[in-house]
């Protein structure tokens, strides 16, 4: 959501997050410029898809790193 935020501010969209109190979290917009609101949903999810598949290269190198063990100790 933070993403989407930021980016929506970003482009001058008027908008509020509002929590629901059945647990959604609903987003209202102003204004009449629906162009601008597509583009920044479009943007917010390429960053997120990105920032997943940044963490998901992390975790593999990790796991890479531990299937080698101790071969590349110090000391």
């Amino acid at each position: 959501m933070s993403a989407l935020s930021k980016d929506l501010k970003k482009r001058g969209v008027d908008f509020a997050i509002e929590k629901g109190s059945d647990g959604l979290t609903h987003v209202h917009f102003k204004g009449a410029d629906v162009d601008t609101m597509q583009h920044g949903f479009k943007m917010a999810q390429a960053r997120l898809e990105k920032q997943v598949e940044h963490k998901q290269t992390r975790s593999d190198v990790a796991a890479k790193i531990k299937e080698k063990g101790d071969c590349c100790r110090f000391g």
